[in-house]
């Protein structure tokens, strides 16, 4: 049952049903369609039907379906950690997995956390998210500059990277359509470069788990878990505190953009966190703020690349206790 699901999964289709108990099974896309039978002493049965050869002209290189296991898991509502980086795989596939998380995540105590509304494109997807990250750290270091400040040398890289991007891809890389799938015509000389820089900031978290995190007892422990939970429990609830500061007039600079303003205002909320990530951290025993900060942002930037190198498929996953189901599938 979960090599049917994840090859479904790979020809670009989306299950419309997934009930295997019951025997009903169907999925669509991409020229594909699987739908299933029940067959008295022999189970379930899937007939595959593929529509009319590929029209003229159609290309290819637009369907940037990933096979690899860790896309796969997300197709089932699991999404893979780091396990380097002591990150542990998540079940987010329905609402209860995703409280469940929030539970563990945000009040690891026990206590109650707040229902969520359901999915919607964050910050890091959208261009919301994009400009006003880039503005608020192009303030961020001008102002210490201005005050001959320290400011880090890893902190400066992001700026100069993100630029760099700006420069090459434009709308690519901070346009509004590039969170829809349906636009999804970046080149992959584009994508080998966004996935190198993310690849690169992969290593500065292993490199700084490193320098933080192993050897002589008496070192400050940099413990990634803390800090990517922290930065969670702070930015969980932006939605009601962008819209608090909207409906008493607090909202503040959007940068020319013609959207809604709430996007625009939590993207700030993200960025605004970063003092209170710095004391989390501190209350954790990590007391370098430099290099919280600038964990923080390469965290966002490593974020918004993710978002830049895939599309999210739209529709329900399958369950997620069906990952690695041995469960027998037959096609007829």
């Amino acid at each position: 049952m979960s090599d049917i699901a994840i090859l479904a999964r790979r020809l670009g289709m989306v299950w419309k049903q997934f009930e295997s108990i019951d025997g009903n099974l169907r999925a669509e896309g991409n020229r594909h369609t699987i739908t299933s039978t029940t067959i008295r002493s022999i189970g379930t049965v899937l007939q595959i039907s593929i529509k009319d050869p590929l029209p003229q002209g159609f290309d290819k290189s637009t369907e940037l379906k990933i096979p690899s296991n860790l896309a796969d898991m997300m197709g089932f509502g699991i999404v893979p950690g780091d396990h380097s980086l002591g990150v542990p795989d998540y079940k987010m596939g329905i609402e209860e997995e995703v409280l469940s998380t929030l539970r563990k995540v945000v009040d690891p105590g026990g206590g109650a956390a707040e229902r969520p509304a359901g999915y919607v494109i964050g910050p890091t997807q959208r261009q919301e998210g994009f400009v006003v990250f880039h503005n608020r750290l192009k303030d961020l270091i001008a102002k210490r500059d201005a005050k001959g400040q320290n400011i880090t040398r890893q902190t400066r890289s992001i700026l100069v990277q993100y630029q760099q991007l700006l420069d090459s891809y434009g709308d690519m890389w901070e346009g509004q359509d590039m969170c829809n799938k349906d636009s999804n015509h970046r080149s992959i000389t584009s994508i080998d470069d966004l996935h190198g820089k993310h690849n690169r900031t992969s290593q500065y978290f292993h490199d700084l788990r490193y320098k933080h995190g192993l050897g002589d007892e008496k070192r400050q422990l940099f413990l990634y878990t803390d800090f990517i939970y922290s930065h969670i429990r702070r930015v969980v609830n932006y939605f009601p505190q962008a819209r608090k500061r909207i409906n008493v007039s607090q909202a503040r600079d959007h940068y020319g953009m013609h959207v809604v303003g709430w996007r625009t205002e939590g993207a700030h909320i993200y960025f605004d966190n970063i003092p209170k990530t710095i004391d989390d951290m501190r209350d954790k025993g990590f007391n370098n703020p430099d290099i919280v900060e600038e964990a923080w942002l390469t965290m966002m930037f490593r974020a918004f690349l993710w978002h830049r190198c895939h599309f999210m498929v739209e529709g329900p996953r399958v369950p997620s206790s069906y990952w690695g189901s041995n469960l027998s599938v037959y096609i007829g």
